[in-house]
Formats: structure tokens, C-alpha cells, sequence
């Protein structure tokens, strides 16, 4: 999270983010969603300013903002965690551009679950940190 409360890429800056479960609901497929928030060590919500859509930037908010965080295999076997905001389905936690150089903006894109060459770029690998 840089001083302008977006989210980027950053290797030299590591943060630390408290996950908190809020509530399970069903998708529109009736499965279920498990339902966080992710929240920056000052308090601060990792969030979208309006309905989320392609290129939409994380922001830094005061506000609360739901994430739905799922799990499933990678190509290469590894369980990895993918973030997808519930109510407009299949956006999902991603880069812009798919880069991975310092400053590129952490965005959602719209994400069929695996279909794509592009699959692992939106999945994530968590880490408890006591």
C-alpha cells in the first residue's frame, strides 16, 4: 500500500495483512462463499471505490470490503488461494498487465477459474505470520 492508499507491486517493501473471516453465503451457483476482509496493520480495508470491473485498482479504505478467498490445485500441484469479490463474479485479485516490476498496480480482472494461460497469475500462496 504506497502513501496514496493504492496497491501495488513492491519487492523491496513487504507488509504484513490481517485476514478476518466475516460469514459464508452461497454464489449465484449455489455454492459456497467463505467471506474476509483484508485489512492493512494501521486499520485500513483492501477495497474497490465502486462496483468492481476489469482494471479496477485496490485501494486502501476506511470502509469494510467483503473478499471471498477460495483454494484449489495449481498446474504444478500446489494448493494456492485465489481472491474474488462476491457479488460481481469472477473478478479476482490480479496485476495489471500481468507484470511483476515494482510500482505495477494490483487490480481485478475477470477470471474463469483456470481457463487461460495466464491462470497462476491470480492465485496467491498465504502465510500465517505469528
Amino acid at each position: 500500500v504506497n502513501a496514496e492508499g493504492k496497491v501495488e507491486l513492491s519487492s523491496s517493501e513487504k507488509q504484513q495483512f490481517k485476514i478476518t473471516y466475516k460469514k459464508t453465503v452461497l454464489n449465484m451457483n449455489r455454492g459456497t462463499m467463505f467471506l474476509f476482509t483484508i485489512q492493512t496493520m494501521d486499520g485500513r480495508y483492501l477495497g474497490i471505490a465502486g462496483t468492481p470491473v476489469n482494471g479496477s485498482r485496490l485501494i486502501a479504505q476506511q470502509e469494510e470490503f467483503l473478499w471471498w478467498i477460495d483454494y484449489g490445485p495449481s498446474e504444478d500441484y500446489q494448493y494456492t488461494s485465489f481472491i474474488e469479490v462476491p457479488y460481481n463474479y469472477h473478478q479476482v485479485v490480479n496485476v495489471s498487465g500481468w507484470k511483476t516490476t515494482n510500482g505495477t498496480p494490483i487490480i481485478t480482472w475477470f477470471w474463469r477459474h483456470g481457463i487461460g494461460s495466464d491462470a497462476n497469475n491470480c492465485k496467491f500462496i498465504f502465510d500465517k505470520v505469528k
